[in-house]
């Protein structure tokens, strides 16, 4: 269950994160079993101005230890913020559910 309690309304990336929880909840709670929630970690492409996704290429350029999904049992997939768009779009004109591990 998502954190959902604002402990720090001054902390914006708290904020952030429990308003995201909350629509969540809410998608789930008006569209049931129709509805979607997806969590990228980033979507990044032309016209992002966060600078959020460079911190990683340059970090791993420096070198030493650093925890990733490699080898666990988490998936880590690159796709194009187009190629998640058209998942997205497929996923939601799709009457049943379907497995996250399944290929779209």
């Amino acid at each position: 269950m998502p954190h959902t309690d604002l402990k720090d309304p001054k902390d914006g990336s708290e904020t952030f994160g429990v308003n995201k929880a909350l629509c969540e909840q809410h998608v789930m709670r008006v569209f049931g079993e129709r509805g979607i929630v997806s969590r990228p970690t980033y979507i990044i492409g032309p016209g992002d101005t966060t600078d959020r996704f460079p911190y990683w290429p340059v970090r791993l350029s420096k070198g030493g230890r650093v925890v990733n999904g490699i080898g666990a049992d988490t998936d880590i997939i690159v796709a194009s913020a187009k190629a998640y768009i058209s998942a997205l779009n497929r996923l939601s004109s799709k009457d049943q559910k379907v497995n996250p591990q399944h290929q779209l």
